[in-house]
């Protein structure tokens, strides 16, 4: 359907509601309409969204967009994949720092232990 496109190649442009409304100089509640399927798309309106997101007309009434690997380069595939990675990363990064710690106080603790054990045999 029309408005589920509308909002994958949104989605695929990494853009928010308000962003396509501006561009296409609409009120962002009249683009929502048009994602949700609420409200209808003005005739006009359809060379302007074509642009937009770099598309033919005939491919916003496709059931799935086709890609070539330039266009999702273009669409910011390629930032997101790097963020991905990044974030995943820093995540374990931080998730072997939380386990060094861990293993750390686990040793202080069987020290301190070790200590109570002797100090209770004498």
């Amino acid at each position: 359907m029309l408005h589920e496109k509308l909002k994958e190649l949104r989605k695929l442009k990494g853009l928010s509601q308000e962003e396509v409304a501006k561009a296409l100089h609409v009120q962002q509640n009249t683009y929502c309409g048009w994602e949700t399927g609420k409200h209808q798309i003005s005739t006009d309106k359809i060379s302007s969204i074509c642009e937009l997101f770099n598309i033919q007309p005939n491919e916003l009434f496709t059931n799935s967009i086709t890609q070539t690997f330039n266009e999702k380069v273009q669409n910011g595939y390629i930032h997101n994949v790097e963020n991905l990675h990044t974030e995943a990363n820093e995540t374990i990064a931080i998730i072997k720092q939380q386990n060094e710690l861990n293993q750390h106080t686990l040793d202080l603790l069987r020290h301190q232990m070790d200590a109570i054990c002797d100090l209770l045999k004498k």
